[in-house]
């Protein structure tokens, strides 16, 4: 069995602002639980993504700060 305390917590946004207003942006988790991780969320940086830029709203080319660089 694995020990919880083993377990790292981490995500990937293409914008660096911190877990927690990625969370309250794009609302993957429900707002009750980032709420109640607000302290640790806001903490945390998310990794860089891997992004296609075709597959990318034209209205969120602007936070596009985050992300690996390379070819398809």
């Amino acid at each position: 069995m694995i020990d919880p305390c083993d377990f790292e917590i981490s995500g990937w946004d293409i914008s660096k602002m911190n877990m927690y207003d990625a969370c309250k942006r794009a609302h993957v988790l429900e707002p009750t639980l980032v709420n109640a991780l607000q302290k640790d969320l806001e903490q945390m940086v998310p990794l860089p993504a891997v992004l296609n830029q075709e597959f990318i709203a034209a209205n969120q080319s602007d936070r596009v700060d985050n992300v690996f660089t390379g070819t398809n």
